[in-house]
C-alpha cells in the first residue's frame, strides 16, 4: 500500500497541472520570501541549468547557489530562482516583482551565459517562457496573483525557427536546422563526431553579439530597473569549456569569443555597472551594480565531462564560481559587514 501512494499522488498532480495547469514555482517562491511580511532572504540567486544542474560523479551535490549559502556561512540567507534554458529576458520580469513585494533582496546575482545570445537559445520556441512571463507580469502590473499556467504549444513554430538563416565565422552552414540536425544526431564516425563537436562550439558561442541584441537590452533594462529600486546586483559570465573549443575550432575560436565577451563587458560599463577582477584593492561599498568574466576562467577538468560542449559545471567549478561570488558578496556588503555578520 505504501509503494502505491507516491503512484497515486503524482497521477493527481499530472492530472491536476492538466485540468488547471502547473503552478510557477519561481513566482510561489517569490511572493512566499518577499511578500508574506516575514524576514526574507538577503541574497536572490538567479540562474540556469548551469547553476542547477550536478554532474553524476560529484559528491557534492548542491548547485552554485546552495554552495554559495553554506559559504557566507549564515551572513546571508540565500533563495535559488533557477531554472533550466532561463536568460534575460524572464529574469527581467523577475526582477519586476521587487516592485511591489513587501520587502526587497539586498543583492540579486545574475550569472550571463553566453550561449543564450545564440539562435540556439534565445530564439527556441519553447524557450521563450512566455506563459510564465505573463505571470510575472500580471502580478507586478497589480492585476493579482495567478500561480499556474498551461505550457505554451511550440511544436508548429519549430519549422520557421529551423528555416530561420543565421551568418557564423568559420563554417558553411547557413540555416538554425542545419546545425539543430547535427545537435541531435550522434555519429559513430569519429572523424563526423569530431566535425559535430567543432559545429556546435561554432553554433553556441560564436554567432556575433550586437548591441541591439534583444536580450542585451533587458540586460541592460534590468540594470536600469535595479538601480531605480535601488536593489544591488551582481552580475558574472558564466565559464565555458574554452580549452576543448579550441581543441576542436582551433584558435580562432578564442578571438571571436572574446570579440562577444566584449560586447557584453562594454554594454555593462555602459550602464555604470563596476568591473571586478579581484577583490582586492575594489571599494565597491557605493556601488549599486558590479560584474565580473568567469568565461574562460576555468580548466576542462570542471566541466562534466573534459570535452563538453556545454556549459554545466562539476563540483569543482561550482566551487570556483560560488568561492569567488562570496568575496565579491561581501565586499558589496562592507558598509553593513559587522551587523550582517552579527545578525
Amino acid at each position: 500500500m505504501a509503494k502505491g501512494v507516491p503512484v497515486f499522488t503524482k497521477r493527481v498532480k499530472r492530472l491536476m497541472n492538466s485540468i488547471l495547469g502547473r503552478q510557477y514555482g519561481v513566482l510561489a517562491k517569490i511572493v512566499e520570501d518577499f511578500d508574506r511580511g516575514h524576514p526574507c532572504s538577503d541574497v536572490v540567486f538567479l540562474g540556469d541549468s548551469t547553476v542547477l544542474r550536478v554532474a553524476n560523479e560529484d559528491q557534492d551535490r548542491r548547485s552554485t547557489a546552495e554552495m554559495l549559502a553554506g559559504d557566507l556561512s549564515g551572513a546571508a540567507r540565500v533563495l535559488e530562482l533557477s531554472h533550466g534554458a532561463y536568460h534575460m529576458a524572464i529574469y527581467y520580469h523577475m526582477v519586476n516583482t521587487f516592485r511591489v513585494t513587501r520587502q526587497q533582496p539586498r543583492l540579486i546575482i545574475v550569472p550571463i551565459n553566453m550561449r543564450s545570445f545564440s539562435p540556439q537559445w534565445y530564439l527556441r520556441p519553447g524557450w521563450e517562457f512566455a506563459p510564465e512571463i505573463r505571470l510575472l507580469r500580471r502580478y507586478y502590473s497589480g492585476q493579482g496573483l495567478r500561480l499556474r499556467y498551461k505550457k505554451a504549444r511550440t511544436a508548429k513554430l519549430e519549422g520557421e525557427y529551423r528555416k530561420t538563416r543565421v551568418e557564423y565565422p568559420m563554417t558553411s552552414l547557413r540555416t538554425v536546422g542545419e546545425f539543430e540536425e547535427l545537435r541531435l544526431n550522434h555519429p559513430d564516425s569519429p572523424t563526423q563526431q569530431e566535425r559535430r563537436r567543432r559545429e556546435l562550439f561554432i553554433y553556441f558561442f560564436l554567432h556575433p553579439i550586437s548591441e541591439s541584441h534583444p536580450l542585451l537590452v533587458k540586460l541592460r533594462e534590468m540594470v536600469e530597473l535595479a538601480q531605480m529600486l535601488s536593489i544591488r546586483m551582481l552580475f558574472y559570465i558564466s565559464p565555458i569549456n574554452v580549452e576543448a573549443a579550441m581543441r576542436s575550432v582551433g584558435q580562432e575560436f578564442e578571438r571571436y569569443f572574446a570579440m562577444n565577451v566584449k560586447v557584453v563587458k562594454d554594454a555593462l560599463a555602459k550602464q555604470n555597472c563596476v568591473f571586478v577582477k579581484d577583490t582586492d584593492g575594489n571599494d565597491l561599498c557605493d556601488r549599486l551594480t558590479a560584474y565580473t568574466d568567469y568565461s574562460r576562467a576555468l580548466g576542462s577538468d570542471c566541466f562534466f565531462h573534459t570535452e563538453s560542449i556545454d556549459e554545466h559545471l562539476n563540483q569543482k567549478g561550482r566551487r570556483f564560481i560560488s568561492e569567488g561570488i562570496r568575496d565579491i558578496t561581501f565586499k558589496l556588503f562592507e558598509p553593513v559587514g559587522s551587523a550582517v555578520e552579527q545578525s
